[in-house]
């Protein structure tokens, strides 16, 4: 059975370090912003893998317009 797995690129254009976070279905369901170096996109995922089973999921409502 396959896992969710995070995939680590370095961009041409920006030079910078992305991830994203694919699951069992190879979608990606997360997609990181741009790291300068590779330890800081590693420090990212550490901390997701750590903290992403103890988050709470909040759900927002979008106000109501009122018509004055």
């Amino acid at each position: 059975m396959k896992k969710p797995r995070f995939e680590v690129k370095r961009s041409e254009k920006d030079k910078q370090f992305y991830f994203v976070l694919k699951a069992p279905n190879n979608k990606i369901i997360l997609q990181s912003e741009g790291y300068r170096a590779r330890s800081g996109a590693d420090k990212a995922i550490k901390s997701i893998i750590k903290n992403a089973a103890i988050a709470e999921v909040i759900f927002l409502r979008k106000k109501r317009r009122t018509n004055d």
